[in-house]
């Protein structure tokens, strides 16, 4: 007998919970004529800086775990978890000049460790191990970065979580810590010149010590850093002072020909593009003069244009211009203007991202929810589909553009984290490694569904269950969903939900309208005034499921994190009698997750 079933009874049955007060405000707001009252606001304040919110959260605290700790099975649980935790994971292999790079993780460390070799399959030797830095484990490495000849590594270190990096530079021929220590810097990456004597990357003002971790800063700025330099004596490449939200992302090619710079504002994911040679950035011009430099290739916050590499005169983005799921264009320069071509055409399929790789393009798509890879050469032919393993999601498959081979890291629900091997001219693949993990996976088939929505459109699910399960109506099952932000829900791997399934559990995630799992009009389907569609989808996956056997209300919890708890809110609000677990099993799951998703 397995624990789930005494669990949800437990869980459903449990004696109502006594809530703490919690106070109403005054506060009333006058809004196009309208008075809206919102009586909470006090609780938007800083949890930081307010005793009233701090302890507000405290008691909420006391309450659920005074209820999470009364659950009998939860030591076991817990056991259960921590063991499964407890396995070894790995990045891909890069490689940079001779040299190649790898992280890994014995576990349960708190952080990944870097490892450089001589080959793939031989990173043995340690490079900075942040598990060393703290006691605690809250100080990371947020990037590392080899120049390409593979002789300099760049890491940064970031604390308590915080988006600010401080970054360092070791000599890996000498073995010798340089005196490079540059500070200022969120959400950057250096962009190297090929030689390694310097790279371009974005930084903010300096500012006072006392600020917040949290705080959001304008004012990005293009810099160049010279490898031995005081950062005081780095030139500033370019600023846009009216414009003072917009963050600049450098990238040098390969050869070394062009910087090119992507100018992005926010978050939207659009952007301009420009284009310099590097020889005369690095003379640092000033804001005032950089115009003089700078080709614009794309002058217009419109549409997202990403980089993918360089060969000879072209340089290859992928853009969402003109095509919403995606499609490959270069531009060349003839030593007087640019021209475009249109390289890999929209297809039905998402265009993910792409590489220039050994002399040609690899291309990872997202085929209704998962993944799915071509190779191509540089006019956009294609001449390989990569097999992959089954219904699952990959990344990586990119290299340098003299490779002959590249990697990719592959998982599903019922797949663990994997790396294989591709032959690019034959596109034949082979798997490297395999994370070993204390569940047995194989007993669990993945399927994928499509469930008729309100108006007519097919949502996916992947369902995720033993392999000849009775459709009696008895099944334990918990339904995830998301939809909102341009966020695809992928078949990804996770040993917390693996648990869930070895418990006995059906597991069922829902791809909704709001995330990108079909482009753009997916997305904006579940927007603004359309969000209430974004519900509809749900409840007719939790119908669907209900229909077809798989579950019955009682036996039926929902899920949702972050933007899936307004997904959850909403649902059981407008259908409470279609979700008879759904509040005591999301609990269940805030409890398998104590720890983390993997």
């Amino acid at each position: 007998m397995t624990l789930l079933p005494v669990l949800l009874s437990f869980l459903v049955q449990g004696d109502p919970l006594a809530y703490p007060h919690t106070a109403r405000g005054d506060v009333v707001d006058l809004l196009h004529g309208v008075s809206i009252a919102d009586p909470y606001r006090w609780l938007e304040d800083d949890v930081r800086h307010s005793d009233d919110v701090s302890k507000w959260v405290a008691e909420q605290n006391e309450l659920t775990f005074s209820f999470l700790k009364a659950i009998p099975q939860r030591a076991a649980i817990e056991e259960r978890l921590l063991a499964s935790w407890d396995y070894q994971r790995r990045g891909l292999p890069t490689r940079r000049g001779d040299r190649w790079f790898q992280t890994r993780n014995d576990g349960l460390q708190d952080q990944d460790i870097l490892y450089t070799g001589d080959g793939p399959d031989t990173c043995h030797e340690v490079l900075p191990n942040p598990n060393t830095w703290s006691e605690d484990g809250t100080i990371a490495m947020s990037i590392w970065s080899p120049d390409p000849s593979g002789r300099f590594l760049l890491w940064g270190r970031s604390e308590a979580g915080s988006d600010w990096d401080r970054w360092y530079v070791r000599d890996l021929q000498t073995g010798e810590q340089l005196p490079d220590e540059l500070q200022w810097i969120k959400f950057g990456s250096p962009a190297w010149l090929p030689d390694g004597s310097g790279f371009y990357y974005a930084r903010y003002p300096e500012q006072d010590a006392g600020q917040g971790h949290v705080d959001a800063i304008d004012g990005s700025q293009l810099w160049y850093h010279r490898i031995g330099d005081d950062q005081g004596e780095d030139r500033l490449v370019l600023f846009d002072a009216a414009h003072p939200r917009r963050f600049y992302a450098p990238s040098v090619t390969e050869d070394g020909a062009w910087l090119v710079v992507s100018v992005s504002e926010g978050t939207a994911a659009r952007n301009t593009i420009a284009v310099a040679r590097p020889a005369m950035a690095s003379h640092g011009w000033c804001s005032g003069s950089a115009e003089e430099h700078l080709d614009w290739l794309v002058e217009q916050l419109a549409a997202k244009y990403d980089l993918i590499g360089a060969v000879g005169d072209d340089l290859f983005f992928v853009t969402d211009d003109r095509a919403p799921r995606g499609r490959i264009v270069a531009a060349r320069h003839d030593g007087e203007r640019w021209t475009w071509r249109e390289v890999v055409a929209q297809r039905s399929d998402i265009l993910d991202s792409a590489d220039i790789v050994g002399g040609g393009i690899s291309v990872r798509w997202m085929r209704d929810a998962s993944s799915a890879a071509t190779l191509h050469d540089l006019n956009g032919t294609q001449h390989h589909e990569i097999t992959l393993p089954g219904i699952g999601y990959m990344s990586g498959l990119g290299g340098r553009n003299d490779a002959t081979e590249s990697f990719f890291a592959y998982s599903s629900f019922n797949h663990p984290p994997s790396i294989h091997h591709v032959d690019l001219a034959t596109a034949a693949i082979s798997e490297v490694w395999q994370a070993q993990i204390p569940i047995d996976a194989s007993p669990y088939q993945v399927r994928r569904v499509f469930v008729p929505s309100t108006d007519g459109a097919r949502v996916p699910i992947f369902i995720v269950a033993r392999s000849g399960i009775q459709l009696d109506g008895n099944n334990p099952l918990l339904l995830y969903g998301y939809g909102g932000f341009d966020i695809a829900m992928r078949p990804y791997f996770s040993v917390s939900r693996l648990a869930w399934l070895d418990m006995g559990g059906v597991l069922a995630i829902s791809c909704l309208r709001g995330g990108s799992e079909y482009g753009r009009p997916w997305h904006e389907a579940g927007m603004f005034e359309r969000k209430q569609q974004v519900f509809d989808d749900f409840i007719a996956c939790a119908q669907w499921l209900i229909d077809e056997g798989w579950t019955r209300p009682a036996r039926l919890a929902i899920q949702g994190g972050s933007n899936g708890g307004l997904l959850v809110g909403a649902c059981m609000t407008q259908r409470p009698g279609l979700f008879g677990a759904c509040l005591p099993a999301v609990g269940v799951m805030d409890m398998l997750r104590f720890h983390r998703f993997t």
